[in-house]
């Protein structure tokens, strides 16, 4: 499964930028066309117009693509990693057949109670329900059990 194919849709990472939303962070980086610059959704520069950004699940897409990163919210800064959570979910749906986990290999995670109960990532999931095709997967693979 590609890291495009992970990301919430455009509309929704849009809606997260211009509000500065927290909890977007790592799931999503923008980059935007007139500046040639990347930045994290959380950043405090100036929100661009919807028709000047493009967005990347990583970094090193965003490189890629030609933009370099922003001097304000330093998202290359390997201290400002997502989530340990959010980081190992998308390992796991990124590796799975189809981007589909069943409960047993969720189980074979160790999703420990330190980081959060099965009830709260269903929770969790409900919450940010559209956030991410990784969340809708994985919402689909505790419903319909395997």
């Amino acid at each position: 499964m590609k890291a495009l194919e992970l990301l919430p849709p455009s509309e929704t990472m849009y809606r997260a930028l211009v509000n500065r939303d927290p909890s977007f962070e790592g799931i999503f980086f923008v980059g935007v066309r007139t500046t040639g610059i990347f930045c994290r959704p959380t950043c405090t520069a100036k929100k661009p117009a919807r028709e000047n950004v493009d967005f990347f699940a990583t970094p090193s897409e965003a490189l890629h693509g030609g933009y370099r990163p922003c001097l304000r919210c330093h998202p290359m800064d390997p201290d400002k990693r997502p989530p340990r959570l959010i980081e190992r979910l998308r390992a796991e749906v990124e590796r799975a057949p189809g981007g589909r986990l069943t409960d047993k290999e969720l189980a074979g995670m160790a999703i420990d109670r330190v980081e959060m109960e099965r009830r709260d990532l269903m929770g969790e999931l409900e919450a940010k329900r559209g956030a991410t095709q990784m969340i809708n997967l994985l919402d689909q693979c505790l419903r319909y059990r395997s």
